[in-house]
C-alpha cells in the first residue's frame, strides 16, 4: 500500500509540474518573460498544496491519514490522564457488559427463533370461553379441525403433561418422562428422527401396535447408541414396545413449564379416541401453516371450521363458545416471560444511559482543563469539525475499550446468568456469547462512545479561543453553561436511579410477601416422590390401593420417619380438575374444583389444619359409606352460606356415571398452583374409596409424601419401593421445600436482577455526584478562598457543599419519584402483596438518596475546608 501512495504522489508531483510549465510556456507566448511568465502562471494555477489537498481527498487517503493521527493523539493524550481513563473505560465496561450479558438472554428466549425448519409458520390452538381462553382442546375438536380445515400444511395433538412411565433397563427400573404425540407430530415440527421412522397410522389408532421414539441422550445412555436399536422391542411400563426411531441430539420440543415437558426422554403414539361426548381439554395443538397462508387466512378458516361443528356435532361446543383462536407457537411458549425480561432489559439499558451521561460528565468536566490546548488548535486553524472528531475518536477509544473488557467478561457473567435462570423461562438455548452479541455489543459500545462525547464534543468546538487563552486559572471548573449542563446530567442520573431503585424495591417487597404467604401446609420435614402407576397393570382401584398400603407400610417403618401418605398429585403441581355439582339442603351448585386422592395420614403429614368436621380415617374404606373432604374455599363457593357439612358431591364415576358423597370435613385452603395464586376449591376423595373409573383418571403418576425430621435418603426410598413392586421406579425424589422455593423462583430472579442493576445505578448516580461536587470545590478555590478572608466559618463552607449537593440531588429525586409513580404500574403483573404507588418505598428512596448526596459531598467538603485563604489568594 505504501508503494502504491509513492507512486500516486511522484505522478501528481509530475502532473503539477507539467501544468505549470503549460500555463508558463501561454504566458510567454503573450510577450512576458520568462520570470514574470512563471509568476503568472503561479497566480493563475493557485496554491499548489491546497490543490494537492484537495486531489488527495479525491484519492481517500487524507481521510485515513487524519484518522490515524486522531487515533495516535487519542492514545497520547489517555495516556497521559490514565485515571481518567481508567474511571471512564470501567464506568462503560459495566453498563456496557450488563447490556451485552441481558440481551444475550433475551437473544436466547424472545429473539432468537425456535429450533425447527420455518418455525415462524408454527402456531398454537387456543380455545376461547366466554371468560377466557385456554390453551387445550379436546380430541374431538382436534380431529374435527385436522380433517377439515384449509390452511394446515399438517397438525398435531400433545398429551397435556409429560407423563411417567418405567423403562425395564436390567439391575432397577429407569424412569421416564414420555410425552403421547399424534402421528403428524415430528413432521409438523419439521424434524424427522435421525434413525428409523415416524409413527404410522396404524400406531396411532386406538389399540394399536406400541411404539416408542427415543431421545438422544437416552438412546445412548441406556442403549450405547446403539444403531440396530430400531425395529427392537423394549420393556415399558411392562410392556412390549417397539423402537420407532431416535430423535437428533439437538431436538427438543418446548413448552411452557407449566406443562412439565422441558427434558422429554421419549415420545408415544397418543392413539386418541375420537369421543363427541368428552368434554376435556386435556390436549395441546400445535400446527404448521401451508407456505404463503397469513395468519389472517388462518384466523378465517377456523371461524369457517366452527360455525359447520356446531352443526356437526350439536351440543359439544357451548352458546358462548369463541372457537380455535391461533397464536404463533413462539409467543405463546414465551407469554408468561416476555414481559418481566422486557422489563429488565429496559432496566439494563437505563444503567447504560446512566454510565453514558456519567462519562459524558467526566469529559465535560475535563474539557475545562484543556481550554487551552483547544483554543491553539483553533488559533492554528483547526476547524470546528475536526475539534469535534478528534474528541469524538477519544471517546469511541475509550468506549471500544470498555466494550472488549465487557466482552472479555461477557461469556462468564452469561454461564453465571444461565446458571440461576429458573425453569419457568423456557431456554430454547442456552444464552452465549454469538455474532448477534458481538454485533449488538459493537453498537452498544459505539452508540454510548458517541453519546457520552457528543455533548462535550460539540462544546469544545465552539470555544471562544481568545477569552480561553486569556483565562488565567485553568483550574477553573468551566462557564457557568458548563455548570448547569454538568449538574442538568448528575439531576437525570439521580432521576433514572430512583425509577431503578423503586422498581428493585417494588419487587424485593413483592418477594418478601411471597415468602411469608401461607401455603396451607407444613414443607418442613416433608419429602416428596412419585411413581408411575401404569393403566396396563393397575387397571383396577384395588391393585393401586392395595400397592399404596403395602408401600405407606414400609416407608413408616424407616428410621426416623414420622408418617407418609399418597396423593394424586402434590400441592403446586397440576392435578385433575373439573366441574362438580353440590347438592345442599334443596338447593344445586355447580362448582369448578382441583380434585385429590389422598389416604388417611394426608393430613396429618402435610398438617394441612381441619377446620370443620374430621379429615380421613382408616375406617373410610371401600365399604364404608362415599365421604369427601372439601377445603374452605369450597365451603364458601358450594353453599352461599348455608352449612357445608352434611351436603353431598357429585362426582362423575363408575358406571352409573355419578356418585353422592357426603362432605364430612373442612380444611384450610393450600396453593395448589403457584405460591401466588389464590387457594382453588378443592375435593379431596379417600384413595380407598376410589372406584376403577375415578382411579384411572387420578393416578397417571402417583406422589408420595413422607415427613421424617431425619434427612430420607433416595437408596431407602429406592430399597423400599423395589421390596413391593420390583418394576417400579422412584422419580422426582425432593424436599417439599424446594417444590415451594421453585414456585417463587421466577420472582426471586426478576428480583433480584433488577435490585442489582438499581444498585449498579446508584453508585453511577453517586460517582457522577461526587465528580461534579470535586471539580466544582476545584474550580471554586479563589472564590472559597475569599470568602474565609472576609469571614466566612469553615462550618459556612461545609453547608455550602452539602447544599449544592443535596439541590442537585433532591431535585433529581423530585423528577424520579414523579416518573416512577407513572412507570412502575408496569411491574402491576410481577407484584404480590405490594401496591405499585406503595407510599414506604417511594419515602424510602427519597431517603437513601439523600443519604447518598451527603455521602458523596463529604470528600469535596473536606476539601473546601481545607482551603487555606492566604494561599488561594497568592495564587492570584
Amino acid at each position: 500500500m505504501r508503494w502504491r501512495r509513492r507512486r500516486q504522489e511522484d505522478d501528481l508531483e509530475r502532473e503539477l509540474r507539467s501544468d505549470l510549465e503549460l500555463e508558463a510556456a501561454e504566458q510567454r507566448a503573450k510577450g512576458l518573460s520568462d520570470e514574470e511568465a512563471r509568476l503568472a502562471a503561479r497566480r493563475a494555477f493557485g496554491n499548489p498544496t491546497l490543490v494537492k489537498e484537495d486531489l488527495r481527498e479525491v484519492w481517500g487517503w487524507a481521510s485515513w491519514e487524519r484518522f490515524q493521527q486522531d487515533l495516535r493523539y487519542a492514545l497520547r493524550v489517555l495516556r497521559k490522564s490514565h485515571g481518567f481513563a481508567l474511571a471512564a473505560v470501567v464506568t462503560l465496561a459495566l453498563g456496557i457488559g450488563a447490556n451485552a450479558t441481558m440481551f444475550s438472554l433475551v437473544d436466547a428466549v424472545l429473539l432468537r427463533p425456535l429450533p425447527y425448519p420455518e418455525a415462524s409458520r408454527l402456531v398454537h390452538a387456543q380455545w376461547l370461553f366466554a371468560n377466557g381462553g385456554v390453551p387445550s382442546v379436546t380430541g374431538a375438536e382436534f380431529e374435527f379441525w385436522n380433517t377439515r380445515n384449509r390452511v394446515f400444511d399438517s397438525a398435531a395433538a400433545v398429551g397435556l403433561f409429560a407423563s411417567g412411565m418405567n423403562l425395564a433397563t436390567g439391575s432397577e427400573p429407569e424412569h421416564l418422562k414420555v410425552l403421547r404425540v399424534s402421528r403428524d407430530f415430528f413432521r409438523t415440527l419439521g424434524v424427522p428422527p435421525s434413525l428409523g421412522r415416524s409413527f404410522t397410522e396404524d400406531e396411532d389408532r386406538p389399540g394399536g401396535p406400541r411404539a416408542v421414539m427415543l431421545a438422544y441422550r437416552l438412546w445412548q445412555d441406556q442403549f450405547g447408541g446403539d444403531p440396530a436399536i430400531v425395529g427392537r422391542t423394549v420393556s415399558i411400563d411392562s410392556e412390549p414396545y417397539v423402537v420407532a426411531g431416535v430423535m437428533p441430539k439437538t431436538f427438543q420440543f418446548v413448552l411452557p413449564p407449566w406443562a412439565a415437558a422441558g427434558s422429554v426422554e421419549a415420545w408415544v403414539p397418543l392413539q386418541l379416541l375420537f369421543d363427541p361426548h368428552n368434554q376435556g381439554h386435556n390436549f395441546t395443538m400445535v400446527a404448521r401453516l401451508k407456505a404463503g397462508v397469513t395468519p389472517e387466512q388462518a384466523q378465517g378458516d377456523m371461524r369457517r371450521l366452527l360455525a359447520d361443528l356446531r352443526q356437526s356435532l350439536p351440543g359439544h361446543v357451548g352458546p358462548r363458545e369463541g372457537g380455535m383462536v391461533l397464536v404463533p407457537y413462539q409467543t405463546w411458549v414465551t407469554g408468561d416471560v416476555r414481559a418481566p425480561l422486557l422489563i429488565l432489559f429496559a432496566t439494563v439499558a437505563l444503567v447504560l444511559l446512566i454510565a453514558a451521561v456519567n462519562v459524558a460528565n467526566l469529559f465535560l468536566a475535563r474539557a475545562v482543563t484543556r481550554q487551552p490546548e483547544i483554543a491553539v488548535r483553533l488559533a492554528l486553524g483547526a476547524s470546528g469539525g475536526r475539534i469535534v472528531r478528534q474528541m469524538l475518536t477519544e471517546h469511541l477509544l475509550l468506549a471500544g475499550v470498555g466494550g472488549g473488557l465487557a466482552l472479555q467478561a461477557a461469556p462468564w457473567t452469561a454461564h453465571a446468568l444461565a446458571a440461576v435462570v429458573p425453569s419457568s423461562v423456557p431456554l430454547t438455548a442456552q444464552p452465549e456469547i454469538d455474532v448477534r452479541v458481538l454485533a449488538f455489543t459493537f453498537l452498544l459500545a459505539t452508540g454510548a462512545g458517541i453519546a457520552a462525547g457528543l455533548v462535550p464534543a460539540v462544546g469544545a468546538s465552539r470555544l471562544n479561543f481568545n477569552d480561553a487563552i486569556k483565562r488565567r486559572d485553568r483550574t477553573e471548573s468551566g462557564s457557568s453553561v458548563h455548570r448547569r449542563l454538568r449538574s442538568l446530567m448528575v439531576t437525570g442520573e439521580v432521576a433514572l436511579s430512583v425509577l431503578l431503585l423503586s422498581g428493585g424495591m417494588l419487587l424485593i417487597l413483592s418477594l418478601m410477601s411471597l415468602e411469608r404467604v401461607n401455603p396451607g401446609f407444613n414443607a418442613r420435614d416433608v419429602w416428596t416422590f412419585h411413581l408411575s402407576l401404569p393403566r396396563q397393570r393397575f387397571t383396577t382401584a384395588r391393585q393401586t390401593w392395595g400397592l399404596e398400603q403395602a408401600l405407606l407400610a414400609r416407608l413408616a417403618a424407616l428410621p426416623g420417619v414420622d408418617s407418609a401418605a399418597a396423593v394424586s398429585a402434590l400441592p403446586l403441581e397440576p392435578g385433575l380438575n373439573g366441574d362438580t355439582r353440590v347438592t345442599s339442603g334443596g338447593h344445586e351448585t355447580h362448582v369448578y374444583v382441583e380434585k385429590r386422592s389422598a389416604t388417611s395420614d394426608y393430613f396429618r403429614v402435610m398438617q394441612i389444619p381441619v377446620l370443620r368436621g374430621r379429615g380421613f380415617e382408616p375406617t373410610d374404606t371401600a365399604e364404608a359409606a362415599p365421604i369427601v373432604v372439601v377445603n374452605k374455599t369450597f365451603a364458601r363457593l358450594c353453599c352461599s352460606g348455608r352449612e357445608a357439612l352434611g351436603s353431598h358431591v357429585m362426582l362423575r364415576e363408575g358406571p352409573n356415571g355419578e356418585l353422592p358423597r357426603e362432605i364430612v370435613g373442612i380444611v384450610d385452603d393450600t396453593r395448589e398452583e403457584a405460591i401466588a395464586d389464590a387457594a382453588p376449591a378443592m375435593v379431596f376423595v379417600p384413595a380407598a374409596q376410589l372406584d376403577d373409573v375415578l382411579a384411572q383418571q387420578m393416578f397417571g403418576n402417583s406422589a408420595w409424601v413422607v415427613r421424617s425430621p431425619t434427612p430420607l435418603r433416595l437408596s431407602e426410598v429406592k430399597r423400599v419401593v423395589a421390596d413391593v413392586d420390583p418394576a417400579e421406579a422412584v422419580a422426582n425424589f425432593s424436599p417439599m421445600a424446594a417444590l415451594v422455593a421453585e414456585s417463587v423462583a421466577p420472582n426471586q430472579f426478576v428480583a433480584v436482577l433488577m435490585t442489582v442493576f438499581a444498585g449498579l445505578a446508584l453508585v453511577l448516580a453517586a460517582v457522577g455526584l461526587y465528580g461534579v461536587l470535586a471539580y466544582s470545590v476545584a474550580g471554586r478555590t479563589r472564590e472559597i478562598g475569599l470568602r474565609m478572608a472576609l469571614g466566612a466559618r469553615r462550618l459556612d463552607v461545609l453547608r455550602m457543599v452539602f447544599a449544592e449537593s443535596l439541590r442537585t440531588a433532591l431535585v433529581g429525586v423530585a423528577i424520579g419519584l414523579a416518573g416512577a409513580f407513572g412507570l412502575t404500574r408496569f411491574l402491576s403483573a410481577l407484584l404480590f402483596g405490594v401496591s405499585p404507588h406503595d407510599p414506604l418505598t417511594f419515602v424510602s428512596i427519597a431517603g437513601v438518596l439523600t443519604v447518598v448526596a451527603l455521602a458523596a459531598g463529604v470528600i469535596p467538603a473536606r476539601r473546601a475546608m481545607a482551603v487555606e485563604p492566604m494561599i488561594a489568594l497568592r495564587s492570584e
